[in-house]
């Protein structure tokens, strides 16, 4: 294990080497000493302004001669979950949003869908002085800090519904589970031609395994395009 004079001697090497406006963990310095070393380190570096400190344990570079252009929200999201072995994912609030799965003339439930998802804040939800948020699905537990005014939401998912990351297919099946069952819509609203083409449905039937039963249910009793457009809401 390195002495305490050696740890900082690494890391303020290793922080000059790196990229200017680029977000980085705590984690990268950890096998360059013991973590309360570390810590204290990156603590001085913070005081002296050489680094800014952006959420717990994620840090970005400062150049006292140049504009500080800080990284982000989805940047900073995507370093924290690296630092844990993770990778984030459009969450499903906010494609059943933009794939029209959430009803717009139902303006409370689409604008908090899409207040979740996408950091936004609608102006009924401003009067209730509730703080912006931005979600993002995750494989494993739920867990959550502060950037800025801005809470970020690294939301569990299941990892099977994960598979397809965030292409067309992935973003259809967590939008429509997302939008589960709504009171007063009996069918989806299917608007997506401009976005979702042919491949991307016959894709879906590849993938049913990623999907609840009673979404599945629909690809094998019926074609793609009618399970998309006429799916009643139901868990």
């Amino acid at each position: 294990m390195y002495k305490a004079s050696i740890t900082t001697s690494l890391i303020n090497r290793h922080v000059s080497l790196l990229p200017e406006g680029k977000p980085f963990s705590t984690r990268i310095f950890l096998g360059y000493g013991k973590r309360s070393a570390v810590d204290k380190c990156l603590s001085r570096l913070v005081n002296r302004g050489r680094i800014i400190r952006l959420a717990r344990g994620v840090f970005v570079k400062f150049y006292i001669l140049s504009k500080v252009i800080l990284p982000s929200i989805e940047e900073v999201a995507r370093c924290k979950a690296r630092a844990f072995g993770r990778k984030i994912y459009t969450h499903g609030a906010y494609a059943a949003y933009i794939y029209g799965f959430i009803n717009p003339d139902d303006t409370e439930n689409a604008a908090r869908c899409y207040a979740d998802a996408a950091g936004y804040t609608h102006p009924s939800a401003q009067s209730k002085k509730v703080k912006p948020k931005m979600i993002f699905a995750v494989a494993g537990h739920t867990t959550s800090f502060q950037y800025g005014k801005t809470r970020i939401v690294l939301k569990g998912t299941s990892a099977k519904r994960l598979k397809a990351g965030d292409s067309i297919p992935g973003l259809l099946i967590r939008g429509l589970k997302h939008a589960g069952i709504r009171e007063g819509s009996k069918q989806l609203i299917n608007s997506n031609s401009i976005f979702v083409r042919r491949e991307h449905k016959q894709q879906l039937q590849t993938l049913t395994w990623q999907m609840p039963w009673w979404l599945s249910n629909q690809f094998h009793t019926a074609d793609v395009d009618t399970a998309i457009a006429n799916n009643s809401y139901c868990m």
